[in-house]
């Protein structure tokens, strides 16, 4: 799945910048930067952290385990759904 595909799916999600403005205090305006960075980061990854995801996907799907640390999806899943159906 390329990151356009993956910015579209349809559950909350932020795309977009923080801008400080002059009404922000120095450690707001510094949480901004470092959430701006972040973002950077993330979107320079992004291939590399679906690829990740989507092998611990399929393999949780293949057999039905949750490895530790790793998102239950059959529940995430079932989340976006009951979501998506309120939205609607």
């Amino acid at each position: 799945m390329s990151f356009n595909e993956w910015e579209t799916l349809s559950f909350p999600h932020f795309f977009g910048e923080f801008n400080a403005s002059e009404e922000d205090s120095e450690e707001l305006a510094k949480y901004k930067d470092l959430l701006n960075k972040e973002y950077a980061f993330c979107v320079k990854i992004v291939d590399d952290i679906l690829a990740k995801a989507s092998k611990i996907y399929d393999k949780q799907i293949y057999t039905g385990k949750v490895q530790m640390f790793a998102c239950d999806f059959a529940k995430l899943e079932g989340a976006l759904a009951d979501w998506n159906e309120l939205k609607s």
